[in-house]
């Protein structure tokens, strides 16, 4: 009689095929004999590794999967992968568990692309790495099964909630950097353009970075951290990818608040490979800091504040396209920016607000304002918001509106929230369109236009007009012709 087992899985940090199979050697070592027998009746030409591995002083196995020849190694359909196994040498019912696997998969691809299983087409996943990953924890779970009486548990798969804004600008324009590929376990197989609208180029999503300098056949020049942590700190389950890059000697660009570039381990990393690290988000010194001296009152070049109703709305998105339409019209514009993204998307004018001593925030934007009209003299300015005025978490916007003394605003309102973006177990509620309008026209300022933030493209941008008078327009997905011709009038 079988004895009785119940394996509970705790995915704290997402899962895997890899993942899986490492749990279960920590749990039972004898099972590297059986992952070595399996992996050798699928191809021959791969070697697999298994060792303990430690990460910040936490301790574990690392499984891996590496192709020893240049043989066809992605892009296959499920039925691809189902004939592989069908053919293989494998025991049924591993068979039909990795089939099942797959399928599962492929009705999920499926459902997110709206096409059939037939025509879905895995790429990351079929190649042959995730192909014996997923094989193998078939073969374990059937191996528990034949000795135990087995049930199984599963804690709720953590799908997070990340703010990306970086990695999303970089995608939609960038000057200084040229884009390869993008790491996302989330997404990885897929493309730049399935995800975010309005790519420059369409590029792959990657695992890790191993798999995308394999894939990429060259090693990048720089890994620019893309996503913003909460506290802006960098999690320890994302250390390992800032190792992997430094350990090829590849640059690393920071954008956090947290100084990679003081962490012990990454320093020596970094010495020993020839590698740098740019902490583009780190304060300058006193000295290296200007204090508002009030020329700029009496600068004639207008400017425009771009501002929010709320954080991550499309304040520097909305920047971007105003400056290309306006461009477009022969009108010379420039972006003043304000956050790091600004900076590695490569506009030529600005600093980072919220990694400047608060007393210096004025003159540190003024000094980009006088500079940028010395240097590029523009015909107009638009200058990116952060945060919003009544965002209380960290209010911002008044230093645009009374130290740059702009001459209007541009408006971006996220029409599908009712709370502050991060606060709403507080209920936190945000201002109406309306409200935040009138608080603007407090400042002695006039909101020239309003970019709509919803997930809706046939939102009906023209209630918007009849209610507000001001132009209203969808940047994604409408022309922002109303916007432009506003500003023409008014200001220009």
């Amino acid at each position: 009689m079988k004895e009785n087992l119940h394996i509970h899985l705790d995915p704290m940090g997402g899962i895997s095929g890899d993942m899986f199979i490492a749990a279960m050697i920590d749990a039972d070592p004898s099972l590297k004999t059986l992952a070595k027998s399996i992996s050798s009746k699928i191809i021959k030409d791969i070697e697999l590794t298994i060792k303990k591995s430690s990460i910040n002083h936490i301790s574990g196995t690392k499984f891996a999967v590496k192709l020893l020849t240049k043989k066809h190694n992605h892009h296959r359909t499920f039925n691809d992968i189902k004939k592989l196994i069908e053919k293989s040498v494998l025991e049924e019912k591993v068979k039909e568990i990795s089939i099942n696997i797959f399928h599962e998969l492929a009705i999920a691809e499926s459902q997110i692309h709206g096409v059939s299983i037939k025509k879905v087409f895995f790429h990351e996943i079929g190649a042959w790495d995730s192909i014996i990953d997923n094989i193998i924890a078939a073969a374990i779970i059937h191996s528990f099964a034949s000795k135990h009486q087995i049930t199984w548990s599963c804690s709720p798969i953590p799908l997070g909630k990340g703010n990306i804004k970086t990695a999303h600008g970089l995608l939609r324009y960038s000057e200084r950097f040229s884009i390869l590929g993008m790491l996302d376990q989330k997404f990885e197989g897929r493309s730049s353009n399935e995800i975010i609208s309005n790519c420059k180029i369409n590029i792959p999503i990657y695992k890790n970075f191993e798999t995308a300098c394999q894939s990429l056949n060259q090693k990048p020049d720089f890994l620019v951290i893309g996503v913003a942590f909460g506290g802006g700190k960098l999690p320890n389950e994302h250390r390992q990818v800032v190792v992997d890059a430094l350990n090829k000697g590849v640059n690393l660009v920071c954008g956090l608040h947290e100084v990679l570039g003081d962490d012990p381990d990454f320093k020596i990393i970094a010495e020993q490979n020839g590698a740098k690290i740019f902490d583009i988000r780190k304060p300058k010194n006193i000295d290296q800091l200007s204090f508002w001296s009030g020329k700029i009152l009496s600068l004639e070049t207008p400017r425009i504040a771009v501002l929010g109703s709320d954080c991550a709305v499309g304040k520097r998105t909305a920047c971007q396209f105003l400056t290309k339409a306006l461009n477009q019209q022969s009108i010379k514009t420039e972006v003043i920016y304000t956050g790091q993204t600004g900076f590695l998307q490569g506009f030529k004018h600005g600093f980072i607000l919220d990694s400047t001593m608060n007393d210096f925030v004025s003159g540190e934007l003024e000094k980009a304002i006088l500079e940028c009209e010395k240097e590029s003299q523009p015909d107009l300015m638009l200058i990116e918001g952060q945060s919003s005025l009544r965002n209380p978490s960290g209010p911002c916007g008044s230093e645009l509106l009374l130290s740059a003394d702009v001459q209007g605003v541009i408006l971006v309102h996220p029409f599908d929230r009712k709370y502050f973006d991060n606060f709403e177990e507080f209920k936190c509620e945000l201002p109406t369109l309306i409200e935040e309008i009138e608080l603007i026209k407090s400042y002695g300022k006039e909101t020239l236009g309003i970019c709509i933030n919803c997930n809706d493209k046939d939102f009906n941008s023209e209630t918007i007009v009849q209610e507000t008078g001001i132009p209203a327009i969808n940047p994604i997905h409408q022309k922002l012709s109303p916007i432009i011709e506003k500003i023409k009038n008014t200001i220009l």
